[in-house]
């Protein structure tokens, strides 16, 4: 999708702006990014709400995730639609649960899903289709909708 075809407004041009950041185990990760973008692209402050300190490891990881979907979010269930913004939770691995990761849904063009994440395999923040994620190894467990994302003043 070319920048040109999306409108200045759009969430999936502005994530652009955070494709590159280095992802750092514990200090950058995906959660991180996932409540940086709720900051910058959306207004909403939800980074009282998760620590700047992220677990390592699996196991510690996907405890913390799962915690913070319960309090943080709400599924998106039909008739719901996803929208831009919401959270798109994925497992990691086909037959185990090999670990949790969380990416910021953006629209494209007719619909078209996106998902902004960083992983330690890409080493930064990349935009990526929701179909071609299932390449990486990443199921999609679903969407949730941030519950006590607020707007905040400021936005920078």
């Amino acid at each position: 999708m070319r920048a040109a075809d999306l409108a200045p407004e759009s969430p999936l041009l502005a994530a652009h702006g955070l494709v590159g950041l280095p992802y750092v185990a514990g200090r950058f990760t995906c959660a991180h990014l996932a409540v940086l973008a709720q900051q910058r692209l959306f207004g909403r402050q939800v980074a009282s709400q998760v620590p700047l300190r992220h677990p390592v490891g699996v196991a510690a990881e996907r405890e913390a995730i799962l915690r913070w979907r319960d309090e943080l979010a709400e599924p998106v269930l039909p008739p719901m639609e996803p929208a831009d913004g919401d959270a798109a939770l994925f497992v990691q691995g086909w037959e185990h649960d090999e670990g949790w990761h969380i990416g910021t849904l953006l629209l494209g063009q007719h619909g078209e899903r996106w998902v902004l994440h960083t992983h330690a395999g890409a080493g930064h923040s990349v935009v990526e289709r929701l179909r071609d994620m299932r390449r990486r190894g990443l199921r999609l467990e679903g969407f949730y909708r941030w519950r006590q994302a607020q707007p905040s003043e400021g936005v920078t």
